[in-house]
């Protein structure tokens, strides 16, 4: 799946969108994946899906935390550096499905919203240690590094995307992390 310039528009949010996203207030970030079992912050990529170990995921009890705070959504990490993915993903094999606990976390996080009225939210991180297709990432450079994503990386994160927004309902927010790793174009595409 590629996308060409006549593909990209230039929308932005109405003010009437963005004051009624700042209206919603509180919220919750979840950031909960390969990290979680690992200990660091930006894994390297190479821990085998059989890591994410998770034996007593409560999803049900995140989203009644944010509902008893008072909070109007929640954001779900559905992929952060370390590539690995809360949801099988078509795009690869390095997800929840190949690991020791299968269990469709986006799904249940869904679901969870749902049922105590809180809106879902996902996060997507557009550098990935696992699925480089040959970019390079800050693991590689540094934060301060010219680290970059190839065009096969982009196309990849535009199929995950499309997984996750059409195989979930509806989904009132979504967060691209490190945009500075992605062309202008593909931003505006996106």
């Amino acid at each position: 799946m590629t996308h060409s310039a006549q593909e990209i528009t230039h929308s932005h949010l109405t003010l009437e969108q963005l004051q009624n996203w700042q209206a919603l207030g509180y919220g919750m970030f979840i950031s909960f994946g390969m990290s979680t079992f690992v200990a660091e912050e930006h894994p390297s990529g190479t821990y085998p899906s059989s890591v994410y170990a998770s034996d007593q995921l409560d999803v049900d009890q995140w989203v009644r935390v944010a509902r008893d705070a008072g909070m109007k959504y929640a954001v779900l990490t559905t992929k952060h550096v370390a590539g690995h993915c809360l949801w099988p993903s078509k795009q690869t094999d390095y997800h929840v499905g190949s690991s020791r606990n299968p269990t469709d976390v986006v799904a249940e996080f869904v679901r969870a919203c749902a049922k105590y009225r809180i809106l879902p939210g996902l996060y997507y991180c557009s550098m990935d240690n696992h699925h480089t297709f040959g970019s390079l990432t800050p693991t590689d450079l540094g934060w301060d590094g010219a680290y970059f994503t190839t065009r096969a990386y982009q196309d990849f994160q535009t199929a995950q995307l499309e997984e996750l927004l059409t195989e979930y309902g509806k989904i009132a927010e979504v967060w691209i992390d490190i945009p500075q790793a992605i062309p202008r174009d593909y931003r505006q595409f996106l």
